[in-house]
């Protein structure tokens, strides 16, 4: 399956941090998230993968439930990584998108 590949985001050194891919513009109305899976390659750990149950905020734009694929991760090793996020819509649509981590 193609995916759609996003902007590259910088990783710091030791670092643990939550990453989102929003999937409300692509969604047909009344639609949701029901599944998500990250496929994280080694040098990166994933703490946790889930499907937002709360808003989330970010850059004062408000993402409603449902529509953002979290990932926490750890930064084990300098390099670039690409983690591919497939998801599946509880209206029985799947997708997927690259999150490219740059670990300088």
């Amino acid at each position: 399956m193609a995916c759609r590949k996003l902007k590259p985001i910088c990783m710091a050194d030791g670092a643990l941090r939550t990453y989102g891919i929003y999937w409300g513009d692509t969604l047909v109305e009344g639609d949701s998230l029901a599944s998500v899976m990250w496929d994280v390659p080694a040098g990166l750990t994933k703490i946790a993968e889930s499907v937002n149950s709360q808003p989330v905020t970010e850059d004062g734009v408000v993402y409603p439930p449902g529509t953002v694929a979290l990932v926490r991760l750890r930064r084990d090793a300098a390099g670039t990584y690409a983690c591919r996020c497939e998801i599946a819509t509880a209206q029985g649509d799947a997708d997927s998108r690259e999150l490219v981590v740059v670990a300088g």
